[in-house]
């Protein structure tokens, strides 16, 4: 697995994932970017259970008014 991470990015396999969000927060980076970049790595649905999960309950409610 470490083979397959890019020479550049060794230093951050040490880091916990608190440390690396707390690094890419000091960078200024946008919600958007971010997104744009997580989405890129994991796919587009790799989050919709725990979005789901976390939110759904307001989808529907939205679904309701309309």
């Amino acid at each position: 697995m470490y083979e397959n991470i890019a020479k550049d990015l060794y230093g951050i396999v040490g880091m916990s994932l608190d440390d690396i969000f707390a690094g890419i927060k000091l960078m200024d980076e946008t919600a958007e970017s971010i997104w744009k970049v997580v989405v890129k790595v994991f796919g587009h649905e790799f989050f919709l259970p725990i979005i789901d999960k976390n939110y759904g309950h307001l989808f529907v409610s939205d679904i309701k008014r309309h």
